[in-house]
């Protein structure tokens, strides 16, 4: 079955094992279904696509292509919970494949569940301890435990995975300035600037750097009443979804009262950087 080839995240080779159990013509026509299930996405049609993808999972229940990408489509219209659920066969049908524990983190993030998630994460780091992205994903689990320095750390290793990915150094930036260490932020945003000249959240941690100085908000303990506004946000404010763009899963944008309290909160983000400008 060729179906791995659109679906980020899912293996080929536990698709294969499980095409060979169907009839060759019942892989056909579940292919089709996949294919049409795609159209419907890339069309913007979530419910027809879910409509198109369910079956194909009770049909196929060992094919991790199919678990994932419906996952994915459950994860992006809100339905985190069942993600999960999803996301969890994919890991055990595919134990050795980084991008199925990438994924169930990601959702397991999402919905709040952050020593499930710091445990998968790992376990993606452990198969493939040079992905930028699950560097990126653990900075920002440790971040929401309330751990800057760890995320600081994280957040070092994938922009050393990945030198160009604007993201991970407008987290990095974010993360330092939080720190108190001004200098080192302005480095990291002047490496997001580079590689992404569009990218509006490095632009705005440039300029705070010299309105404010340090981001009061990394606190551990909020005080008595207040409520802290998270940190985690993602570009064109939502899913990768994957995000992520992916690749970033990732947390919703906030809403804040003003530019400047929209600056001194600071934007971190998932994983992949916006896409280069016309013409770069």
């Amino acid at each position: 079955m060729a179906a791995a080839g659109p679906v980020p995240g899912a293996p080929a080779a536990g698709a294969a094992a499980t095409r060979d159990l169907l009839d060759p013509k019942q892989s056909v026509a579940l292919f089709q279904r996949f294919q049409q299930a795609h159209a419907a996405l890339q069309a913007g049609r979530t419910e027809a696509a879910l409509a198109e993808l369910a079956p194909l999972v009770a049909a196929d229940p060992g094919n991790p292509v199919f678990r994932s990408r419906l996952a994915q489509t459950l994860s992006e219209s809100g339905q985190v919970e069942r993600a999960i659920s999803l996301y969890r066969d994919v890991a055990k049908l595919t134990p050795r494949d980084s991008e199925a524990w990438y994924n169930l983190a990601g959702a397991l993030k999402e919905a709040g569940h952050l020593a499930a998630a710091r445990s998968a994460i790992a376990k993606a780091i452990e198969l493939d301890p040079g992905r930028p992205e699950a560097h990126n994903t653990l900075g920002l689990v440790c971040l929401a435990e309330g751990k800057p320095e760890q995320a600081r750390q994280e957040f070092a290793s994938a922009t050393a995975a990945d030198p160009r990915n604007a993201h991970a150094w407008n987290n990095l930036g974010n993360v330092q300035r939080a720190l108190g260490r001004p200098g080192e932020a302005e480095q990291s945003y002047r490496r997001a600037v580079a590689v992404a000249p569009h990218y509006a959240d490095p632009w705005n941690g440039l300029g705070t750097l010299e309105v404010d100085g340090p981001l009061p908000w990394l606190r551990a303990t909020p005080r008595r009443g207040s409520t802290a506004p998270s940190p985690f946000s993602s570009p064109a404010g939502g899913r990768r979804r994957s995000p992520p763009t992916a690749t970033s899963s990732p947390g919703p944008a906030n809403s804040l009262s003003s530019p400047r309290s929209a600056a001194r909160r600071g934007s971190f983000s998932r994983s992949s950087p916006p896409p280069p400008a016309p013409g770069r």
